[in-house]
């Protein structure tokens, strides 16, 4: 390992512990551990200095501990990153550990997996708990921070006689947003009475359980969470953005899944947050398509925009067409309080369009074959997610007229 010690820049990010040499594993490799609790304020510190040096021209392999996090590489970082990286150091990573995958950093991993090489991603594991890690990395060699071990003792204890394993090899590319397996709890099978049910399905058991389905069906439990972020958290700064505790969104989202009565005044409104935005991503068939953002390509005035997308909106199944229009009212009502809880339509847009307008997944086929086609595809997406973000950003300003009868508000 070579790390220029007498870098201005790597004194401060040396200070930080972000990155740093843990010995050697059992094939006598040197470890790299990265962790996200240390990574600093990007405004404060170039990203470009974390990574400065650090890595080796020989074998190695990296531990990287996702959780907890609070602050995040962007996914134009990361793009950067692996154009920057030699193909030396590629092929010289000989295994990826990502430890407590949780949250955002979901994306960022799914869209590293788009940029991967078959072969790259086969080095990928993922891993639940630090006690099947230990096997393969010793922790008492990674001097991990108090942070990490923190968060692995809130998290639910391993199931010993569980037959699925808790580490898993993700072998290829997935689509952006999908949900992956991140160790044994992911894997653990529930029949879900509310989230990743299609609205139909949600309407029929709610149905059976004796609620009125009329045309403007929307399914109770996004209503309970709207309703209740309506009344208790349009002036929470952050609302949308902020990360409640794991444990707590979980049992909450079970208790959901399994129709059991739920308080929500009883738990953090990140929670109820966090759902909505959960709610939305899981649905089967989604409520837009990047498809449907191009409807706005070629239109350039706003009577001509609105007409294109009330046009779209009216394609789509009743039930997603009335969820639709009932988040995006929401999530008006929000940026209306954005003087207090800063956000703004465009902090939605940015939060919502990943988990509200999905993108056509990458098919077993599509693997490349050089880096070039890998970092054009990669590019494509990009451009995807902005325009899905602007897309989003000028639905909500414009949500009353799409959604409206009235053709002067059109004009």
């Amino acid at each position: 390992m070579s790390v220029q010690q007498e870098n201005p820049a790597f004194a401060t990010i040396d200070k930080l512990n972000v990155i740093y040499e843990a010995g050697l594993d059992g094939q006598g490799r040197p470890v790299i551990v990265l962790c996200a609790c240390q990574l600093p304020n990007p405004d404060v510190m170039d990203y470009d200095t974390v990574l400065a040096d650090t890595l080796t021209e020989s074998e190695y392999v990296l531990a990287f501990f996702a959780s907890p996090a609070y602050y995040r590489p962007s996914w134009m970082w990361l793009l950067k990153v692996y154009r920057a990286l030699d193909r030396k150091y590629k092929k010289n990573l000989k295994a990826l550990y990502v430890v407590h995958l949780e949250g955002a950093f979901r994306y960022i991993f799914d869209f590293a997996n788009r940029l991967m090489s078959p072969k790259f991603a086969e080095k990928l594991f993922y891993i639940s708990h630090l006690e099947n890690l230990d096997p393969i990395l010793p922790l008492r060699n990674l001097n991990l921070p108090q942070p990490v071990i923190d968060y692995e003792l809130q998290l639910p204890s391993v199931n010993a006689s569980s037959s699925t394993a808790t580490v898993d090899k993700r072998r290829g590319t997935t689509g952006f947003g999908s949900t992956g397996k991140y160790g044994t709890r992911r894997n653990t099978t529930e029949v879900a009475m509310a989230f990743g049910r299609t609205l139909d399905d949600l309407a029929e058991i709610d149905r059976i359980t004796g609620v009125n389905i009329g045309e403007d069906y929307i399914p109770p439990v996004l209503c309970l969470m709207i309703e209740h972020l309506r009344q208790h958290g349009m002036d929470q700064e952050g609302i949308f953005r902020k990360s409640p505790s794991s444990v707590e969104f979980k049992q909450v989202k079970h208790a959901l899944n399994k129709r059991i009565p739920v308080d929500l005044k009883n738990y953090d409104i990140h929670i109820s947050s966090n759902l909505v935005k959960t709610f939305v991503k899981e649905l089967p068939v989604p409520l837009l398509t990047s498809r449907d953002v191009h409807c706005l390509d070629k239109a350039t005035v706003r009577q001509e925009r609105v007409g294109q997308m009330q046009g779209v909106i009216s394609r789509l199944p009743r039930y997603e067409r009335n969820v639709l229009q009932y988040v995006l009212c929401f999530l008006g009502e929000v940026a209306d309080h954005s003087d207090v809880n800063s956000m703004t339509i465009n902090n939605l847009a940015i939060l919502f369009a990943p988990n509200l307008i999905h993108h056509q997944p990458a098919s077993a086929t599509d693997q490349f074959t050089t880096q070039e086609e890998a970092l054009k595809r990669a590019n494509i997406y990009l451009t995807e997610l902005q325009n899905s973000i602007d897309c989003l950003q000028w639905m909500i300003l414009e949500h009353r007229a799409l959604f409206s009868t009235d053709k002067s508000l059109n004009k």
